[in-house]
Parts: structure tokens; sequence; C-alpha cells
């Protein structure tokens, strides 16, 4: 069994443990009045996702709770915390693709008036450099997952004309490329 493999069976058994669902939001815990912060640098702390190779992990985090909002790396062992990238002011939701690029949800600016909330999927260098814009619209992009074949799953919310419309699973490319409705298997263009 390959390292990152192990790391995310160990992951998911202890997220079903502890009667977390995946993607659950990580809150400080509280001794003696005071709170612990995750890492012990970070106010607030959601989306952890494991490498490939299983040596360290992606997260969205604040480090003050009126501050921006980050993507950030850390080592599995809990060391060399790096900021990814800032984004736009609200990156989340970050997942690490195939080829070592990051994809993420962000907010832009509107496509249309009256979508205040919309978010977009965008990927980045490890480093943060060179994000792309990938998913284009008046609507809310997140919830992403690799998918074996390298494509990514995700959730899209419709924010404009009319909010309140169940949300629809697509599928794209990690370079932008052949969005798709997805159907469990059944897909159309």
């Amino acid at each position: 069994m390959t390292t990152m493999r192990r790391s995310r069976l160990l992951l998911l058994f202890a997220a079903a443990f502890a009667g977390v669902a995946l993607g659950a939001r990580l809150l400080p815990a509280r001794e003696a009045g005071a709170p612990r912060i995750p890492a012990g640098e970070f106010r607030s702390t959601s989306s952890l996702r494991v490498s490939y190779d299983g040596q360290q992990f992606v997260f969205s985090g604040r480090r003050e709770a009126d501050g921006a909002a980050g993507i950030w790396e850390m080592a599995i062992g809990g060391s060399g915390t790096r900021l990814v990238t800032a984004g736009n002011g609200e990156p989340s939701d970050p997942i690490y693709l195939p080829d070592g690029r990051i994809l993420y949800s962000d907010v832009f600016a509107a496509d249309r008036a009256g979508a205040e909330d919309a978010r977009a999927l965008f990927s980045c260098r490890d480093d943060g450099t060179e994000a792309t814009r990938l998913t284009f619209g008046a609507h809310v992009d997140g919830r992403p997952e690799v998918l074996p074949d390298g494509r990514i799953l995700f959730e899209r919310r419709f924010s404009y004309p009319v909010s309140g419309r169940p949300s629809i699973r697509m599928t794209i490319h990690p370079d932008g490329t052949q969005v798709a409705f997805h159907d469990d298997g059944n897909e159309s263009e």
C-alpha cells in the first residue's frame, strides 16, 4: 500500500471514528478556557487534503478571525507551514492535482450584476505562481475531487439570475478544457 493511500485511509478512519464528515471544518479545541488552534498558528482551518506522496497537506486557513483566508501547505509532521496563495481573498477547497499543481475555489469579480457570491475554480503551481482561472460564469463552483482518469469533478450552484436552484455536478480537465455535466458516469458536453 502506498504512503499516500495509507495516509488517506488513516485520515478517513480518523474522521469516521471521530464522527466527522470529510471536508468538515476544523475548529479550535478548548482546554481550561483557552483555545488551542490547529497547528498552533491558525484561527480557523478547513478542507485539509493530503498530497499524493503523503508527505504534506494543503488546507484553507485564517491566521486571525477577521484576516483574509489563504491556501496553506504544511508537512504531515506539522512543520514547514507556508502560504501557497492568498488568491482573491477567499480561497477554499484546495486539492492537489496529479501534476503537482493545486486547485482551489475562490471569489472573483462577478461576471454579472447580482452575482456577488460567485466563485470559480483556479489552479496554481505549488509555489502559488501561474494562477489560472478554469471556470467562468455567475455561479458558485467548489468541492472539487480528482477522478481516477485525472478529470476534476466539482459542484456548481447557480446564484444568478435565480438562486436556490439545485446544484449540479460537472467535470473539467485540469487545463480548464472540456467542461461537461456529470451524472453518475453519464456525461454530456
